[in-house]
């Protein structure tokens, strides 16, 4: 009888540490929810939410040129409320060098232009990829069925 009283008491101790052990993270997790909801959740050293951490970047391609063989330019405008800047290129899921201008960060309603030195090939679909610094992705197709020409008056 001893024995089974011991037991039955380990077992009912036992559980009870495991739900302690339980509701800590639990406690935690409701006093940092709190904590936010109190403090109105991300803020900047004056106590005000800062725009630009809400905004969507908004951007359009706008052209995609061959102006010469090996050498792809691409046209964009930022159509957002903020600056957007542009530190990386894919052409075909490869990391490329490039040049912008008139510049990487491109402000609300202005346009910029990519030249990047690539080896296009005539009659291939190759796709660009645009990526912000907040990680944004802006994508891109053309099929290089030659090089662009600049149209005239007569055209």
């Amino acid at each position: 009888m001893k024995d089974q009283a011991t037991g039955g008491s380990a077992i009912g101790h036992f559980i009870t540490r495991v739900w302690v052990l339980m509701l800590i993270p639990a406690l935690l997790l409701g006093m940092i929810l709190v904590y936010g909801m109190l403090t109105g959740g991300v803020q900047t050293e004056q106590g005000q939410v800062d725009e630009a951490d809400v905004q969507v970047e908004q951007m359009t391609i706008e052209r995609i040129l061959l102006p010469e063989p090996g050498l792809i330019q691409v046209e964009v405008v930022n159509d957002g409320a903020g600056d957007v800047t542009v530190p990386q290129l894919l052409i075909d899921d490869a990391y490329w060098d490039f040049t912008a201008e008139p510049s990487t960060t491109i402000p609300p309603q202005a346009k910029a232009t990519f030249t990047i030195p690539y080896p296009w090939v005539a009659e291939e679909l190759h796709v660009v990829r645009l990526i912000t610094s907040r990680g944004a992705t802006f994508d891109g197709e053309i099929v290089a069925r030659g090089e662009t020409t600049s149209a005239d008056l007569s055209q």
